[in-house]
């Protein structure tokens, strides 16, 4: 063992205490934070892209510029109407046009069937009076001398009972036929009608969604249009 001199230890543990106390500093009470810093994009919870349900309609004014604040139902672009409002204005008088001759068809028709149900009562009457006379004729002729006048007489009582069944025959045709008329003429008035109201319905649609509007509060991020495009 190596036994140092009293003056020596005292030395060394002098040196480590002054090392211990350089190494030593006041610590004070703080709060303590974590941070870390990334890149990336932020995108909004609630984002709408807005558009018109309308095609071929020239935009007339782009009412809003990328970075806008807008607010909701507020409009955003307008468009030239004129063209739309001039289909609407031609839609509507096709279809009061298509009323009119509707009714004016319908009409004819149903005046064809009255006339054919008036034929018909009218031609039974006469016939009826026409074979009852032939017949009488004949029967009156059956106690003549003469076989000429016989045969005669009924020769003309059955050409008139011929004529009875043929003429009632036709008159019936004819009063199916006009009822057919009617039936389709209604058919075809109704859809006539139909397409002439729809395109009454189509135009005041196309005005009615010639309109964009923000449907949510917020910024504009982008505007795909300008003035003169063709939308």
């Amino acid at each position: 063992a190596v036994i140092l001199p009293k003056t020596l230890l005292k030395g060394k543990e002098s040196t480590q205490k002054m090392q211990a106390k350089q190494n030593t500093i006041q610590l004070s009470k703080m709060d303590l934070t974590s941070s870390i810093s990334a890149t990336g994009t932020l995108e909004s919870a609630n984002s709408k892209t807005v558009s018109a349900s309308v095609s071929n309609v020239k935009i007339k004014k782009v009412l809003v510029s990328e970075g806008d604040t807008v607010k909701k139902g507020q409009s955003l672009v307008t468009f030239d109407e004129s063209e739309l409002q001039t289909t609407l204005s031609d839609a509507k008088e096709s279809l009061s046009d298509t009323i009119t001759q509707n009714a004016s068809q319908l009409k004819s028709a149903k005046r064809k069937l009255s006339d054919a149900k008036e034929t018909y009562t009218t031609q039974k009457k006469k016939l009826q009076k026409e074979v009852a006379s032939a017949k009488k004729t004949y029967e009156a002729a059956k106690k003549a001398v003469s076989q000429a006048k016989n045969q005669q007489t009924k020769s003309a009582y059955e050409q008139a009972v011929s004529q009875q069944t043929s003429s009632n025959k036709q008159n019936k045709e004819s009063i199916e036929n006009a009822k057919e008329s009617v039936t389709t003429t209604e058919n075809s008035n109704k859809k006539s009608l139909k397409e002439a109201q729809k395109s009454v319905d189509d135009a005041i649609e196309a005005l009615e969604n010639c309109v964009i509007t923000a449907p949510i509060s917020g910024t504009i991020t982008a505007v795909g249009v300008e003035a003169g495009d063709t939308y």
